[in-house]
């Protein structure tokens, strides 16, 4: 890319190219008329840097290229943002996912671990009525 020259206030205003008066007529601002006046298409890069005015104001993005800029950024901004949600989002689920999987490893060896003590439980069980029979049988003999 080439050295890019700044315009001198001696060169004639572009908005005469739009359909407007250079003069002001007292109905308005330069800047009022020109915001009010139609968008023509960029033709080439070179109008991109046309206007070298620091913007002060949304308001002063007033050649084509520009605007076209600013909405490009507009849009690129908002798809970020909404990527930034989708992952933000994303790793919620796979959070609450970890979350519910670590309480459904927790309900199984809690559940195993009921079962272990079920079976201990009927183990015990068992022997005592091992040996209930046992003391029985014995008292009936000694009889």
């Amino acid at each position: 890319m080439g050295n890019v020259s700044l315009l001198s206030t001696d060169e004639p205003d572009t908005t005469a190219s739009q359909g407007l008066a250079q003069e002001d007529d007292g109905s308005g601002s330069a800047d009022e008329q020109l915001l009010a006046a139609p968008l023509s298409p960029v033709s080439s890069d070179a109008e991109a840097v046309e206007d070298s005015r620091p913007l002060e104001s949304v308001e002063d993005a007033t050649t084509p290229s520009v605007k076209r800029a600013l909405s490009t950024a507009r849009a690129e901004n908002t798809k970020r943002s909404k990527a930034s949600q989708g992952e933000h989002i994303e790793r919620e689920l796979v959070a609450v996912s970890d979350g519910l999987r670590a309480i459904g490893e927790r309900i199984t060896s809690s559940t195993t671990e009921q079962n272990k003590t079920n079976e201990m439980l009927n183990a015990i069980r068992e022997q005592t009525n091992s040996i209930q029979a046992l003391l029985q049988f014995l008292k009936n003999k000694a009889n």
